[in-house]
Formats: structure tokens, C-alpha cells, sequence
């Protein structure tokens, strides 16, 4: 239970979050109910979700309907939606060191959630940190 009287605000996530796994999975009215929850909805540029169409779990319109389908709902509910670059590195060329960290094994010997079973995934998430400019481009 939040908290009121702390100056909080609750961010919905990335791809591994509850909102757009809910998108993608439950009823509207389920996704409704995790977007109440949060003061604020994000979504990420589609290079992020990249690896759900490699994959196979995602065609590109369904992705983009999912996206969709979270913007709607978040204006049906009053929620600010941002756009955010979901970034893990600074740079593009540090890509390299996450996608290390997603092949390695980590701690108790676990896979990373983007670790890839079955070996379709060839181009990891582009997940720097765009400037402004960047994602105004993405998000056209």
C-alpha cells in the first residue's frame, strides 16, 4: 500500500512490468485495474521490445497494439504516459557489456529474464540512453 504522504510517484515500468505484460495477456478492465495503481505510464521505444518479435512472442503489430492498447487505457484513466528510453548503458557501443550480462548466469546460477532458451534472439534490446531528439524519432 502506498504511502500518501511522501513525495513517491510510481512508475508502471518497462516490458517486464505488470502493465505491459497485463496488455498483452489479461482483460482490459485487469490492465485498467494495474494502471490505477501507478501515478504514471511508461512506454519505451519499439527497439526495446525488439527481442519479444525475434522471438516470435509478439508480431510488430501486435506490439504496436499493445502500446496502444496501454495509451488508451492510460487516458481513459486520467495517467500521465511518458516515453522512456528503458536505458540500462549511456552509449550504443556499451551494448556489448548487456548483452554479456544477459548471457552470463547470475547470482544462484539464474538466467537473465532476457536470457534467450532457444536461441532466436540475435539483436538484444537498444536500450541507451537516447537524447530527446532520439526519441522524438522513435516515437513518430
Amino acid at each position: 500500500m502506498r504511502d500518501k504522504n511522501h513525495d513517491i510517484l510510481l512508475g508502471s515500468g518497462c516490458v517486464n512490468g505488470e502493465v505491459f505484460e497485463s496488455a498483452r495477456t489479461d482483460t482490459v478492465e485487469k490492465l485498467r485495474e494495474h494502471i490505477r495503481f501507478y501515478d504514471y505510464i511508461e512506454i519505451q521505444p519499439l527497439a526495446v521490445y525488439k527481442h519479444l518479435l525475434q522471438n516470435d512472442s509478439l508480431t510488430e503489430q501486435e506490439l504496436k497494439d499493445v502500446i496502444l492498447l496501454i495509451l488508451k487505457v492510460a487516458k481513459e484513466e486520467g495517467k500521465m504516459v511518458v516515453a522512456t528510453s528503458d536505458a540500462h548503458y549511456v552509449d550504443p557501443e556499451l551494448k556489448i557489456i548487456r548483452e554479456v550480462y544477459i548471457n552470463a548466469k547470475g547470482l544462484g546460477g539464474k538466467n537473465h529474464p532476457l536470457f534467450d532458451y532457444k536461441g532466436k534472439v540475435k539483436d538484444y534490446p537498444d536500450q541507451y540512453m537516447r537524447t530527446t531528439d532520439e526519441m522524438i524519432e522513435e516515437f513518430r
